[in-house]
Formats: C-alpha cells, structure tokens, sequence
C-alpha cells in the first residue's frame, strides 16, 4: 500500500519525461491529482480562500497517514489504472470547472488489493515501480512542503512562479530536441513555441500544467507537448499544423503536429448537452444522440444523430457546433501570436534566411479563423461546395475499374438561436485508413484516387468557378468503398476560398513566367496577385536581378512556392486568396505524399493545361507582357498533335 503525498502539497510532478521501468503507465493517483488541482486552483484565489484550504488539505492529509481510509478491489492492472485516472472527476472538467469539496473529498489513504494472488503481487510491484517513478521525477524534492506552505502563505508566490517556469520548462524540451537538427523551420518553429507559451496567461499556464498532471508518469517529452498545444488556443494549434508539414521538420515532431488533426480535446458531454438544450432541442426529440463525438477540431466538434420527421420518416445526420468560449481563445491567440510574430521577423539569427514574413501569416491565419467562426457562412459554402464537387468518373487501377464518387453532404442550420449546422450522414473513414486494407491486393489504388481529387479541386480553383476547399487534409475527407463505387466525402468547407478570373490568370501566369525566368512576366503577376496592385519599381528590379542570377545559374531555380516566400519576405502583401489558395496545395501535396504519389500539385495542373488548350491560348494571346520571340515554343507545347513526349514537357507553363 503506498499512502497520500504526505507533507506534499505541489511540486514537480511532472519532471518524468522519457522515464519508464515497464510497459506499464504510471498514474498520479486521483488524492495526488486533487491536491495537484487545489494548489493550483489556491494561486489565483483571495489570501483568505488560500489559507483556508492549505489548512483543510493538512488536516485531511493528517488523518490519511494514520490508517487506510478506503479499500478498493481491482480485477487486473487495467482496472487499476482506470481507478487511479478517476476519468468521471478529472477528465470531465477544466480547472476552474473543478469543484473544490469534491476534491477535498478525493485526499484520502485508499489501499487497492486483489483477492487473486497473482493480481495482487502484480499490484504491489506496479506501486513499487511507481514510487521508482516519482524518486526519479523530483516528486520528493521541489519548491515547497506543505509545512512550508503554512508556516509561510507568500509561498504561494513560490508555487505561482513554478506552475509557470513548468510550462516554459517543458516547451524548451521539446524545443530543444526538435531543434537538434538546425535549419530554418525548426528554428523558426522553435522559437515559435518557446514566446507562445511564455506569454500565455497565467490562468491557462495553470489549465496546461493541471492536464499535464493527468497523463502517465512515464510519459516521453512528444506526450507532454501534445497535451500543452492540445490545451493552448486554436491559432497555434492551426500555426504549427501549417509549419510542421514541411519536410524540414524530422519525422518524429511531423507526427505530433499532426496529431493535432485527430486528438484534438474534445468537449466533454455535460456541455454538449447543456448547449442543446439552450438550443431548445431536448435528447427526447432525437431517435439517438451519440454521447461520443465523430469528429473533434480545433474549433467545433461533431456527433451523430436521428430524427423522426412528422411524416415518419427517419434521416440520419451529423451535428456540427463551435466549441464554447472559442471566441475568446481566437482572439488570445491572434493578440499573442501578433505580439511575437514581429519579434520573429525582427530576430537576427532567423533574418539571414529570408524567410517569409511571420506578422503576415498571423494576420491571414487569423481572417481565415475568424471566417470559421461564422458557420451560416460555412453553412453557405458547403451547400456550394455541393453543387460543384459533387461529381464521377470511372478509374483505372491494377487492372481493374471502378466508379469514383466525389460527393459533399448538405448542411443547413438547426436550434433556435442557429448554433447548429446539421449536415446528412456519410460514412467512411479517412483515406489511409480505409485504404490500408486494399494496399497489398490494389497497390495503386490510394494513388489513384489521391491524384483524382487532387485534379478536381485543381482544375475548379484554376479553371473552372475558382472556388476551393483550402484545408483539404485526412480530417476533412471520408472514404467509403463497396462493389459498387469508390465514395469520396468532402467534408467541412469551413475554411474556403474563391479565386476570380483575374487571379486565376495571373497565378497560371505566374507560373509560365517562373518556368521560362521572364522578369517582366513574373514582375506583373506577382503584383496582380498582390493586395496594393501600384508598381514598385524596387521589386521589379529585384526580380530582374534574381532572373539573372538563376540564368547564370549562381543560384538553384525557384518553384512557385519560392518566389512567393521571397516577395513576401521583400515586403509584396500577396492577395488573401492566393494566400488561401497556398494553404490549400500545401493540403493537396500533402495527400499526394501520403499517397506515394510521384505527380507534383504542378504537374497536375500542366496535365489540367492541356485540357484547357483553348483557355490556355486565349490566355497567352491576350497577354501583353508575351514578345513574339516567346510563342513559337510555347504553343508548341500546347498543340494538339505534339508528340508525346513534348506534351508532357508542358512544363514551361509553370
């Protein structure tokens, strides 16, 4: 039997990264926790309220010492586990959610036994090892014994000043192995995180090391930072998903970004219920509500429902709400994020890189949350993304077809105050996933379809409407396959963009003029893409001696991506659209990657080009900057009857 923490009332428990005797998960035991969240819930309370609960915590302490005031029967080490992590009290409530005689009622000496022998010799060495645990993390040894705390109340500064330095302390580990392998975006990405949780404020600095104290012991730095960044607000959270898809990063901190994508904190039932209700929708109307969400993102979450129509008849949908309070978080995030971003981009060590500017990406990110907060405007651009993506082809793969379904379910708004958008059912899982099962029998099916969806949502953004999904990600597609079709669900249209004809023109534009190094081509469209459309002579000049270097080759070709990293690192306010429309091929590489695709979004687009030879050659006629020497080859390129192989040298037009 181990007893209470003794004359322990906060100190470090959670300095035990990468410690681990077993495979077993170690847990702060639920009295250990309770005492954890009172002293953290003391540091921002009156000093009166502080010494009147130090002084309930000793004498309850007290008595716990002095005999076992609870035995609890376990049938397994699972069990165990599940009855130290008390998942009703601690995993259903923040901190300031917590109630505070409910925890004084949890610090008491509980003895867990078995009546089977074997469970029970497995019980004492798992506390054995567990006590290893706790020596090792610097339990016993930390800013203050809770003797200390009631000799001296100012201490509660010393716990204030912990809980604090914690949460920086922690950042820095995972800082420092990420950076381990210096280069531009995890130094950025590094620095990034460390001034984030710096200037939190205390009350979700309190809320993070709270979390942190309900994982195991003997969890690894990656498990810490997941927990930190799933409990900060969503700009970050969506900050880092963007950065960390760069092949820059190591693999290992790419797999906690995206994580973020699938283990989002959800919010817990009680509220989803009480926000029904405020709706004036009551259970009792539903044929079922599912307790446990389908989905859950940074911003909103989702659960499955039925009801019964008044003639009878039963559809079945999703219900889609934004989470409680994340007005507030969106707008901590943004004054947090702005505030360290033009430090960033002031930083020295980072400004020989010319990376692209920080305080723009913050500012975009930042319109494009905002958008998702509006879900009648979600609302409106999903039923469009409906009626445009909504479509099927047949596929070739492996030596077999198959009917390949694009599909977006309808949504349209529910409750009484319209915080609900209802969407029609679909099922499926995310696109790796379901395919897995298919990948040794149709080795190329995944590709395929990776390639499929990738050519419909290029070819709408750059020649059809202009509209486009523009976080199209795992999260946001469901795959479904049958005998009789491959089903593709486009999913949350909460983030999207419409690109006009003019930015159309000028992205394709663009593109020729980066493949063929024509300064005057890339000058125009680089400023047609751009918020201020005035020409700046400066940058012209800057291109044309960029052009030049690339012909004498001193410097490697840019890709489209380069060059827009490089103007807006000269100053060039890009459109946001185009800046969306950035985010969204950054999606769609990524499928492709997933895939093992060996087709670039470029490429697929030059694939698109040749369909639209009769666009494509308008577009270059009509295009002023073009010079007569300059056609010969390009219409080459595009002529009907070219060879095969000069066909897919249509590269030049990107």
């Amino acid at each position: 039997m181990e007893r209470c923490w003794s004359k322990l009332l906060f100190i470090g428990f959670t300095f035990s990264v990468s410690f681990a005797l077993s495979e077993n998960q170690y847990f702060l035991k639920p009295s250990e926790k309770a005492i954890a969240a009172l002293a953290l819930k003391s540091i921002e309370a009156t000093d009166a309220e502080r010494s009147d609960l130090i002084k309930k915590i000793y004498t309850l302490i007290q008595k716990s010492e002095h005999k076992t005031q609870e035995r609890v029967r376990v049938s397994s080490l699972k069990n165990l586990e599940l009855e130290l992590q008390n998942e009703n009290l601690f995993s259903q409530y923040n901190l300031t959610e917590l109630d505070t005689n409910e925890l004084l009622a949890k610090i008491k000496s509980v003895e867990y036994y078995s009546d089977v022998p074997t469970v029970q010799k497995k019980i004492e060495a798992y506390f054995k090892n567990r006590s290893a645990v706790l020596a090792s993390s610097g339990i016993y040894t930390g800013i203050a014994g809770l003797d200390f705390v009631l000799q001296n109340l100012k201490s509660n500064q010393n716990m204030k000043e912990f809980a604090v330095a914690y949460v920086e302390k922690m950042s820095e580990e995972f800082i420092k192995l990420m950076t381990a392998q210096q280069n531009p975006q995890t130094l950025i990405l590094g620095k990034l995180i460390k001034l984030y949780f710096f200037n939190l404020p205390i009350s979700q600095k309190l809320e993070i090391a709270y979390q942190m104290s309900k994982i195991p012991l003997n969890s690894t730095v990656m498990d810490y930072f997941l927990v930190m960044i799933q409990n900060a607000g969503p700009q970050i959270q969506k900050l880092v998903q963007i950065m960390g898809r760069s092949t820059n990063i190591p693999a290992e901190f790419q797999e906690v970004f995206q994580k973020l994508e699938s283990q989002v904190k959800e919010v817990p039932w009680r509220v989803v219920k009480a926000l029904m209700e405020s709706e004036g929708l009551n259970l009792s109307d539903f044929q079922y509500f599912e307790r446990k969400p389908i989905g859950v993102g940074t911003m909103a979450q989702t659960h499955r429902a039925q009801m019964v129509d008044k003639n009878g008849q039963r559809h079945s949908f999703v219900i889609r709400f934004l989470k409680l309070g994340i007005e507030k978080m969106v707008e901590m995030d943004y004054q947090i994020l702005k505030k360290i971003s033009r430090q960033i981009d002031a930083d020295p060590e980072l400004k020989k890189y010319n990376l692209p500017s920080l305080v723009d990406l913050v500012d975009d990110l930042n319109n494009t949350v905002v958008e998702e907060l509006a879900l009648a405007r979600t609302i409106k651009d999903q039923n469009k993304g409906q009626k445009i993506y909504s479509r099927s082809e047949i596929i070739e793969f492996n030596g077999q077809k198959n009917k390949l379904q694009f599909n977006v379910p309808q949504t349209y708004a529910m409750g009484k105050n319209k915080k609900l958008m209802a969407q029609d059912l679909v099922f499926g899982q995310k696109p790796h996933k379901e395919l897995k099962q298919y990948a040794e029998t149709y080795p190329d099916l995944y590709k395929t379809v990776a390639e499929k969806t990738a050519e419909l949502w290029l070819g709408e953004a750059f020649f059809k409407s202009g509209f486009f999904h523009a976080d199209l990600h795992q999260g946001n597609l469901m795959l479904q396959i049958t005998e009789e079709q491959i089903t593709v669900n486009l999913l949350d249209f909460g983030m999207t963009g419409q690109l006009t004809l003019q930015l159309q023109k000028s992205a394709l534009l663009l593109g020729l003029g980066i493949k063929t190094n024509n300064p005057d081509l890339i000058f125009k469209h680089l400023t047609l893409l751009s918020k201020d459309q005035t020409e700046a002579e400066k940058l012209r000049t800057l291109i044309t001696e960029r052009c030049l270097q690339i012909q004498r080759k001193e410097i490697k070709t840019p890709s489209l991506a380069d060059w827009v990293a490089w103007s807006l690192d000269r100053g060039l306010k890009l459109n946001y659209e185009f800046l969306k429309l950035n985010r969204g091929l950054t999606a769609i590489e990524v499928l492709l990657s997933d895939a093992q695709s060996p087709l670039t979004f470029i490429e697929l687009v030059q694939k698109i080009a040749l369909k639209n030879k009769i666009q494509m050659t308008d577009l270059l006629l009509k295009e002023k900057t073009l010079k007569a020497k300059d056609y010969s080859n390009i219409f080459t390129l595009i002529k009907k009857n070219a060879p095969q192989e000069k066909a897919l040298s249509c590269q030049a037009l990107f």
